[in-house]
């Protein structure tokens, strides 16, 4: 009887950081998903035996690239999902950050407390979760809610210069030692607002 192998150690938001990964930059092999996201060789290989599955990438000599399918989908993406790095944020006391904004989704945001979870989960803690509404960030879960230009005004001057946001939309800012793992929090905390 075969042993089993290490259980995978990513989650299926790590399956769309990956396919995004691809859609901003294919082709893209294998070694260099690896290097891009830091998550292991066998778990990118998974991924990607995935988002084969799905349909939405196909492999060829140069790396993998988006068929038909995955060009609709990272199409679709697009009107939706935007991500941004953003200068040193006085919140988030000088790490690396990387916001993922997710339009027209506020009234899925409960506390913010889900995304940042959704990161801690897979090792990552600086997940910060904003709403856009009526000119103004602001910080759910709070009582009446924080609104970022009061407390961190300069933080809510350099996330504005970075994204354009509408009324409506959502913020979620990872922040960590690297761009890497920023993006990485960002995205699995922007993944339970897409899912």
């Amino acid at each position: 009887m075969a042993k089993a192998g290490a259980p995978p150690k990513f989650m299926e938001a790590h399956v769309n950081w990956v396919f995004w990964k691809i859609a901003s930059k294919e082709p893209m092999g294998r070694k260099e998903i690896v290097k891009e996201t830091g998550l292991g060789e066998g778990s990118i290989r998974t991924i990607l035996e995935k988002l084969d599955e799905y349909g939405l990438v196909k492999s060829a000599k140069i790396g993998r690239t988006l068929s038909d399918d995955g060009k609709k989908v990272r199409d679709s993406l697009r009107k939706i999902v935007e991500v941004r790095r953003i200068d040193q944020l006085k919140m988030s006391k000088g790490s690396k950050n990387v916001a993922v904004l997710v339009k027209g989704s506020s009234n899925k945001i409960k506390t913010g407390m889900e995304q940042r979870d959704a990161a801690i989960r897979i090792g990552r803690g600086g997940v910060t979760t904003l709403l856009y509404k009526k000119g103004k960030l602001i910080m759910p879960g709070f009582g009446d809610d924080m609104v970022l230009d009061k407390k961190y005004p300069e933080d809510s001057k350099a996330i504005l210069d970075a994204i354009e946001p509408q009324d409506g939309d959502v913020i979620v800012i990872g922040s960590e030692d690297s761009n890497q793992k920023a993006e990485e929090a960002a995205w699995i905390g922007a993944s339970t607002i897409l899912s």
